[in-house]
Formats: C-alpha cells, sequence, structure tokens
C-alpha cells in the first residue's frame, strides 16, 4: 500500500479528510496545550489554587472521555454530517467562550462542553472518513488522521508557548474559533449527506457514560482537594465512595443496556485487557510527567511559556525520530518485549529527572539527555500497546474497540493530573525541589506499572506473532508514532 490515497474521482473523499483532519487537529492539541498555559491562569486567577485551576484540564479530559464512545454510537444511528457539525459548532462556540471567560469557574464549564463537543465530532468524522472511502482505503485513511492527532498532541506545548507569549493565554482558545468557522463552511457545502444506520440501532447508553464522567470527576475532585480538606475528612470519603459507585453504576449499565457505553464483552480477551491496563498506567506518568516538567519550568528555572513550551517539545521529536525503528523493533521482539523496554526507558527518564534535577538551569546537562530515554520509550509502548489491543476486537468493532482504548488513555490522563496536582500543590521555594522530584517519582512509578503489565504481554503466545504489530505507512509513520498518547489506532496495514 503506497503512502498517498488515490481513489477515483477522490475529490470529495480528500475534502472529507481535509475536514476531518482539521476537527482532530482541534480536539487532540486542546488536550496538551492548556498545560503550557497553567502558570498564566495562575497569575490571572492569583486566588485561585492550583488544585482549582487543574480543571481547566481535567474537565475538557473528563467530558471528551466519557462520552466517545456513546458518541459514536449516537453517530452510526443517526446522520454522521448532523452530529459532525453539532459537535464541531459546540466545540468551536466553547471555545470562544473559554477565550472570554470572566472567571475561573466559567472557564472550566466551557472547557466541559469543549469536551462534549470533541467528543461528538471525534467519532461522527471518523465515520464521515469510513463513507468517503472504499474499504481497501479506510484503513490508511484512519492511519492518516491518526498522524495528525499525534503531531497535534505533540504541538500543543510549542503553540501554546508562543500564542501565550505573543498574544495570552486567551488566545489558545480563540485559536479554534476561525478554524472552526472555516471547517463548518466547507462541510456544509462540499460534504454530502450520509448514513450508516445499523438495522436494530438503539439509543447509547447515555446514563452509562455520564454517570462514568460523573464518577471519575469526583474521585479527581477528592484527589486533588485531598491536601486542602484533609484525606481522612468526612468531605474527602464521601467523595471516593460517591465517585466508586458512579462507576459501579455505570459497569451495571454496561451489564444491562443493549447499547452500553463500555462494552465489556471486549475485555473478555485477555490481551485486549492487559493491553489496556497498560496503556491506563502509561497514560497516568505521562500526563503526569508533562505537567510537571511545565511547572517546574516555570516556577523554579522561571522559564517563561515560550522557553518552557520549545523545552518540552524535544521530547516528542525524539518519538518522531527513532518511530521507524522501534516500529520495526516492535515486529521483530513482539508486543509484550518492546512495550515492557518502553515503559522501562521512560522510567529511567522520569528517575532521571528525579535524581539530576537541580535549581539552576542547566537545561542541557540536566533535562536533556532525560528525553532520549522518554522519547524513545513513547515510540516503543504506546503504538505498540494499542497495535496489541486493537488485535483481539473484530473487525466489525474496530471503533468501539479503539473508543474503549482513547477513553482509558483519557481517563488515565485525568488521573495522572490530579494526582501530580495533589503530590505537588503550590510548595514555598524551599521545598519546591523535593515536591517535583517526587511529581517525577509517580510517573516513574506509573510507567513501571505499564513495563510490567506489558511484559505479561509475552504470557500469551497470540500476542507474538511478528506480523500483528504494524508499521503506519510512510506519510503517515512519523506522526502517529510522534503521538504522546492521544492518536488514533488502526488495524495493522498490509
Amino acid at each position: 500500500m503506497s503512502g498517498s490515497l488515490s481513489i477515483p474521482g477522490a475529490g470529495s473523499s480528500r475534502q472529507v479528510l481535509a475536514v476531518a483532519s482539521l476537527a482532530a487537529f482541534m480536539a487532540f492539541l486542546d488536550t496538551t496545550i492548556v498545560n503550557i498555559a497553567f502558570p498564566a491562569l495562575q497569575r490571572a486567577f492569583p486566588a485561585q489554587p492550583t488544585s482549582s485551576i487543574s480543571w481547566v484540564l481535567n474537565a475538557y479530559n473528563i467530558m471528551f472521555a466519557a462520552l466517545l464512545v456513546a458518541a459514536g454510537q449516537l453517530a452510526d444511528r443517526h446522520s454522521h454530517r448532523r452530529l459532525f457539525l453539532l459537535g464541531l459548532a459546540l466545540f468551536t462556540l466553547a471555545s470562544a467562550c473559554c477565550a472570554a471567560a470572566p472567571s475561573l469557574t466559567a472557564l472550566v464549564a466551557c472547557r466541559a462542553f469543549q469536551g462534549i463537543g470533541a467528543a461528538i465530532m471525534i467519532p461522527a468524522g471518523m465515520a464521515l472518513l469510513l463513507d468517503a472511502y472504499p474499504p481497501a482505503e479506510q484503513i490508511q485513511a484512519i492511519a492518516l488522521l491518526a498522524a495528525v492527532s499525534g503531531v497535534a498532541f505533540a504541538a500543543g506545548p510549542s503553540m501554546g508557548g508562543v500564542l501565550i507569549h505573543v498574544l495570552g493565554w486567551r488566545s489558545i482558545f480563540l485559536l479554534n474559533a476561525p478554524i472552526g468557522l472555516l471547517a463548518l463552511l466547507k462541510i456544509r457545502r462540499l460534504i454530502p449527506e450520509t448514513r450508516r444506520r445499523e438495522d436494530g440501532a438503539r439509543l447509547p447508553d447515555l446514563a452509562g457514560a455520564l454517570s462514568m464522567a460523573l464518577g471519575v470527576g469526583v474521585i479527581a475532585l477528592a484527589i486533588v482537594e485531598g491536601n486542602a480538606w484533609g484525606w481522612t475528612s468526612a468531605s474527602i470519603l464521601a467523595a471516593f465512595i460517591a465517585g466508586t459507585c458512579l462507576i459501579g453504576i455505570a459497569i451495571w449499565q454496561a451489564r444491562r443496556h443493549p447499547a452500553p457505553a463500555i462494552q465489556l464483552d471486549l475485555f473478555s480477551a485477555r490481551r485486549f485487557t492487559v493491553s489496556n491496563i497498560a496503556v491506563f498506567a502509561f497514560a497516568i506518568g505521562l500526563a503526569a510527567k508533562l505537567l510537571c516538567d511545565v511547572l517546574f519550568m516555570t516556577s523554579v528555572w522561571h522559564y517563561s511559556e515560550l522557553e518552557t513550551g520549545l523545552a518540552v517539545s524535544v521530547s516528542p521529536l525524539v518519538t518522531a525520530a527513532v518511530a521507524r525503528t522501534a516500529a520495526r523493533i516492535a515486529i521483530r521482539v513482539g508486543a509484550g518485549l518492546a512495550a515492557g523496554a518502553g515503559g522501562t526507558l521512560y522510567l529511567l527518564g522520569c528517575l532521571w529527572y528525579a535524581t539530576r534535577m537541580g535549581i539552576r538551569p542547566q537545561y542541557v546537562t540536566e533535562y536533556l539527555p532525560g528525553t532520549a530515554f522518554t522519547g524513545i520509550g513513547i515510540a516503543l509502548i504506546l503504538p505498540t500497546l494499542t497495535s496489541s489491543a486493537m488485535m483481539s476486537v473484530p473487525a466489525r468493532r474496530l471503533a468501539a474497540g479503539a473508543g474503549i482504548n482513547s477513553m482509558i488513555r483519557q481517563l488515565g490522563a485525568v488521573l495522572g493530573v490530579a494526582l501530580l496536582v495533589a503530590i505537588v500543590g503550590t510548595p514555598i521555594p524551599a521545598s519546591a525541589l523535593a515536591a517535583f522530584r517526587h511529581g517525577w517519582i509517580l510517573a516513574a512509578i506509573s510507567s513501571g506499572v505499564a513495563a510490567l503489565a506489558a511484559i505479561a504481554l509475552r504470557a500469551d503466545p497470540s500476542t507474538e506473532p511478528r506480523r500483528q504489530i504494524a508499521e503506519p505507512p510512510p506519510a503517515a509513520r512519523r506522526a502517529t508514532l510522534a503521538s504522546t498518547g492521544n492518536g488514533r489506532s488502526s488495524r495493522p496495514l498490509p
């Protein structure tokens, strides 16, 4: 299969790919671009603690993750074009409202609606893409969409740093408004109405999805407020109990609903379960480390947002540079060993930061060497785990499997941010270095758990045939594997 899509009369197909890619770029850019705005938000809302500002990150991620699967089911029941327009319009409007938010509470609320819009438009956009291309070209089209998602995730900090430096923090949200309007105009004029409704299609399990979102949100609230409220206080204990009960309700709904938000039967495949456990653990460390790096550089080294954005962008560049080699290693040695090695390398990188970083800026000698470990580790573990998980999903349920995998990854990121905020807090200068070192140790432990889970895949012979780990097509290879956690997966390519 070549690196470019070539379809007779594919003008409209390319238009769909362009619009879907634009939407994916905005949605996944917003999962990381706000990290770099954290210090600017602290200055804009000085009366608000770090725990409150963390909800600007988590409100988006929670709603995006929890509603992703249900929104995909809704797209399969109704018009893909209309659902995509609805999601894109909501995302664009919410972005503009984020830029104009007069208070932190308003900003968090707008971010939640932005996450809902992203959850609607991403699966609907993928459905439009599948409608536009014949079966022989669909996998490659999805891979190219994944490439765009990966580029957006990796570009978030550097783009955010430039925008904040030049125009201020509101510009990172305002950026979405003209792009979203352009996409809305294009899709209304150029993309025809489509529908992929299946016989017997039912309404998705929105109650289960919302229960999951609320449950994760309440547990995240308990974690980030534990220090302030007291870990043994009645409020914190009640929050943990309520969150657990809400997640239990979501699982109960999944067992009885004909179109569940979480399709539990997919977890009957050991490979799918183990791979997603590893993805969840690694996502915790990935999100925690990114925020830890940003806060450390801005508060201890006193870097500007622009300097910080450029500084933390090196690791994704390393990932992109070694992506092709990492894919070949995964093919040669198998999923378990490759992903386990990737998690171990990421652990070593986090330990490097925890033991080597000092209070004086020494970027080349203290920070830069660790990016070799973390960048290579990401290239080995994330694409391999995603491919391993999706290989256990029947072809007709690929979208459901990909949705669950993405949901688990996003929820891991939510927990990672919450734990990092609880560990680091708002330290005084004398204790700041120790606090951030604890944050990097958290990331190291999480990636270590992911490595152990990944190595367990070796006990399953079905994970080891070399043909199961795909190398992306040339046009998408680097950017797809450069994704640090939010790219879409696809089944192995020929």
